[in-house]
Order: structure tokens, then sequence, then C-alpha cells
């Protein structure tokens, strides 16, 4: 939107926000050859995030709003953020978990990145940070077919269902 990979988007009764991590180790790894500068772009985004917070009235506290989402591709409060060589921006991240979840209150954030199927709850074995709200990962790619998450939005709350390319499904989860 508007030349960023990070925005809010209001879907009737849904309001989300998209963020963007970037890369997943430090801007200086070899792996990048120094073609990346996540740092500098992922303190926009707390800019931004703040900036939603200031104009929550016609965002995640518009008239209207049932449900609140945060997608993001990596699950940046889990524990694998503290080790090598994922340990990066931990006060960053931190101050991001800490600003969603004392201000928007998420009811979900969903993301892939780590390529497995689960739902983590605040307080988890997994939360290293004080996840914001419960975090779905819904992205597992096998070598002929490929896992993810199914979302519906009802008024009574939100249910995902895990589901494969090859139509199978697993136990649907209320949140």
């Amino acid at each position: 939107r508007e030349g960023t990979t990070y925005y809010t988007f209001r879907l009737g009764e849904i309001w989300g926000l998209v963020l963007d991590c970037g890369e997943d180790k430090e801007d200086d790894h070899e792996e990048y050859g120094g073609t990346v500068c996540c740092h500098a772009f992922r303190q926009r985004q707390t800019d931004y995030i703040r900036q939603v917070i200031a104009n929550a009235a016609q965002e995640y506290a518009a008239e209207g709003v049932k449900h609140r989402v945060v997608v993001v591709h990596q699950p940046f409060t889990f524990v694998h953020r503290l080790r090598d060589p994922f340990s990066i921006e931990h006060e960053l991240f931190q101050k991001w978990a800490d600003l969603l979840r004392e201000n928007v209150a998420p009811d979900v954030m969903i993301c892939g990145h780590t390529h497995v199927l689960e739902l983590e709850y605040p307080g988890c074995e997994r939360d290293a940070m004080g996840h914001p709200c419960p975090i779905v990962v819904g992205s597992n790619p096998e070598p002929h077919r490929y896992w993810g998450a199914g979302y519906t939005f009802a008024p009574d709350g939100i249910r995902v269902q895990f589901t494969c390319s090859d139509g199978t499904c697993c136990d649907e989860v209320s949140l």
C-alpha cells in the first residue's frame, strides 16, 4: 500500500495490521551479501505502529470493528528468536509486542515462516516476549503438498482450521 509492505486494512468487521519483519538474521549476515538494511526498515514500522495507535478511533477502535488481526510472516515473539543466527532485534520486537498487547489488543496474529502448523497462546513455552495475542502459524510445505490455515470470522469469535492442498483437514480450533 502506497509503496510500503506494512499497512492497515479493513474488510467489513475485520481490521488488520500487516507488518514486515524483513530478513531473519542481522543485516550484515553473509547470506545477504550486503544487500539489506532491515533494521532501519523495522524502526520505521515501530513509528508506524505508534501512528496507528494515535489514530485508534479511525483504525482498530473504529465503529463496526469486531475482529482485530495482525498479519506478519515471522512470529517475532517466539523463543527461536533467542538463538543464533536468529537472535536479532530483541528490544525492537519487544516494543512491537508491548505496543500491540497494551494498545491494539489483537484477537489473532497470523504467521508463517517456521514451516509448522501450530497455535500458540500468550504465556506458552515458546513465548519469549509476551505474545500480544494467540499466534497461528499455518505454513507447512511438504514435498508434494502444502498445509495452511483457513480462518472463519464469526460473531462468536474466530475459528481456525489447518487444511492441506490434498483436501485433508485437521480439527477446527476456536479463538
